[in-house]
């Protein structure tokens, strides 16, 4: 069986366009053009190890490209894409009053603020999910033609096109639960536990930046084997040889490839 690490470029807290706090703290036109740019730098410069990192699993051979070096940049528009389209709808967000409590001296630990930041950020991460999901799926696509080395998805449109003609939307969502999953599982041990930090640890800047940083990275590691499902059923349904049951069994639902990976 063939498991795909799925592309966290769209995951919340892996780049500077998924950072929500930089997003609401950004003033005037210059600079959202210029903290947008830097997200294009960031996305086009970690791109190649996405490709890296992409595939794990036993007997996965990427074979020989004749694209050379610019075939580890394959996808990277739907990439980039992917990330304005969830920079727009943070934006948008925040505009309209979704904005989480901060954390003080006196507000943003009580179990009424935490319950907010809570409510707000799932709310923020699922209707950010839904509108870059499709990007995603692209994403995952265009990159799991190195197994086999196919061109059947070469433009990000045509690869739109393709999927939505003979998948329909559904072949966009295969692997939106197990990825909402990991968001939100992530977001809510990370909320919970620089809130409770904050409140009961040492008040040192640093100590606290810390102390999430650690955290969010434990609960990444904890709920990695989601974002391994979610890409897994990103690639359901397509002609890919990653795809075929040589490679990979055919799963009807995203809970049958969880149990199959466990």
């Amino acid at each position: 069986m063939v498991a795909l690490n799925g592309p966290d470029h769209i995951e919340p807290g892996e780049g500077p366009l998924q950072n929500n706090n930089r997003i609401i703290e950004q003033d005037g036109l210059n600079d959202l053009l210029e903290f947008f740019c830097t997200g294009v730098l960031w996305t086009t410069l970690m791109h190649p190890f996405h490709h890296a990192v992409f595939f794990l699993g036993r007997n996965t051979s990427l074979g020989h490209q004749s694209d050379g070096f610019f075939a580890l940049f394959r996808g990277l528009k739907a990439s980039i894409a992917g990330n304005f389209t969830s920079y727009l709808m943070e934006a948008a967000m925040a505009a309209m009053g979704l904005e989480t409590r901060k954390l003080t001296h006196t507000t943003g630990t009580s179990v009424k603020d935490v319950s907010w930041n809570l409510l707000v950020r799932s709310i923020r991460l699922t209707l950010n999910l839904v509108v870059t999901q499709p990007f995603t799926v692209v994403l995952t696509r265009q990159i799991a033609q190195f197994i086999g080395c196919e061109n059947v998805y070469k433009t990000m449109g045509q690869t739109i096109f393709k999927i939505f003609t003979e998948e329909g939307v559904a072949g966009f969502y295969a692997g939106f639960v197990p990825r909402l999953l990991r968001y939100i599982g992530i977001m809510a041990v990370t909320t919970v536990a620089t809130a409770l930090f904050f409140h009961y640890g040492p008040q040192h800047s640093t100590i606290q930046v810390l102390n999430e940083v650690i955290v969010n990275i434990s609960s990444s590691y904890a709920l990695h084997p989601l974002s391994v499902v979610g890409t897994c059923m990103d690639v359901q349904g397509s002609p890919l040889a990653a795809a075929m049951p040589s490679q990979m069994p055919h799963y009807e639902h995203w809970t049958k490839c969880f149990y199959d990976i466990y």
